[in-house]
């Protein structure tokens, strides 16, 4: 019991010694505890009841010994410690952390589940966008680049492929730019406009009734007219033998015009009609009614410029579309009209089908 005083002795002294050099916030060890480590970690011993008959010693300033795992605990402000590691670890890791990696992973392959046809290899996911997979592509489908779908015609059909016409309708207008600009110095607002025949005529029609013939190789206005009291709605020309014919239409009247003269005025005047169309033979136009309450469709002849036949919608209900907005468009054969969902037949006063809207 004496040589097992003497020893506890020495290690006091040892630990005395080695507290003074590494300061009351060093390193610490099992092996090398400060007097204040002792004082606590006997209290810890007694409290959690993990003392042994040998925690019953004492060393040289009356403090208990360490004698078992739980007196070599450190007390610092990270925990208490075991030789496993930290006793949180413990309970925490029998349960998966929660973090932010997990939540976002979980968030896109949520998104992933949700597509219609979901491809094993992804390409790089964006947060501020809703991914969606790419659609498998039909290889019936023409291909997207041009020169991929000039080659495929070789060997498939002449569009190469389906839809391949519409592509390239779509690459052609696309490279449509802005080649030279009509303006009217005079400030009006242009509303309508058509080309003249072959020539590089146009008629234009602008907000104040005013009819004008531009050069669209010299923006240059050749000629105008004011003969609408309203603004122009709708300009139409046609080459009728020798004659460039030009039909402007407003709100309340229309007027039928000579191109080679427009500031002579026009040939002919109608009130009480508009939106006129010529007919594809140009033998006749057609003209609405600006009454509310009557749905017709004025048949004029050109060259007298007097109605020829009247088509009237007398149906009760109203069809879905205004026809203050629909124009009137003539079968390749002239025999046929077709206005607001309503077709005519002109050999028959009343409408022949209607058409759902």
């Amino acid at each position: 019991m004496k040589r097992k005083l003497l020893d506890l002795k020495d290690f006091g002294l040892a630990s005395s010694g080695k507290r003074i050099n590494t300061g009351e916030h060093g390193l610490r060890s099992p092996g090398c505890l400060t007097p204040n480590t002792t004082r606590k970690i006997g209290s810890l011993s007694d409290a959690v009841g993990f003392s042994t008959p040998a925690s019953g010693l004492r060393d040289i300033h009356g403090r208990s010994t360490p004698s078992t795992l739980a007196d070599y605990a450190d007390d610092n402000q990270y925990g208490i410690y075991t030789q496993s590691g930290p006793l949180n670890d413990n309970h925490s890791g029998n349960s998966e952390r929660l973090t932010l990696d997990s939540l976002v992973v979980q968030y896109l392959k949520h998104q992933h589940r949700q597509c219609p046809a979901p491809i094993t290899t992804l390409p790089p996911l964006s947060l501020l966008h809703p991914h969606v997979c790419p659609e498998p592509k039909r290889s019936l489908d023409a291909p997207s680049n041009i020169t991929a779908r000039l080659g495929t015609r070789e060997f498939r059909s002449i569009y190469g492929g389906v839809h391949g016409n519409r592509k390239d309708r779509q690459f052609v207008y696309s490279r449509f730019r802005p080649w030279r600009t009509c303006r009217d110095d005079a400030g009006a607002l242009l509303t309508c406009v058509t080309f003249l025949g072959d020539s590089s005529h146009i008629a234009v029609g602008s907000h104040a009734g005013e009819l004008k013939i531009f050069d669209s190789n010299s923006n240059n206005v050749l000629e105008s007219c004011t003969s609408h009291q309203s603004p122009l709605t709708l300009v139409q020309s046609y080459v009728c033998g020798e004659t460039q014919l030009v039909l402007s239409s407003s709100s309340q009247d229309v007027r039928l015009w000579d191109a080679s003269s427009i500031s002579g005025g026009p040939i002919h005047s109608l009130d009480g009609c508009k939106a006129a169309r010529f007919s594809n033979s140009g033998n006749v136009f057609a003209a609405l009614t600006t009454e509310q309450a009557r749905r017709e469709i004025l048949l004029y002849d050109v060259q007298t410029c007097h109605v020829e036949s009247t088509l009237s919608d007398t149906t009760p209900i109203p069809t879905g579309r205004g026809h203050v907005y629909s124009l009137v468009h003539f079968s390749p054969s002239d025999t046929m009209l077709l206005w607001n969902g309503v077709l005519w037949d002109r050999r028959q006063s009343g409408p022949v089908h209607r058409f759902d809207q």
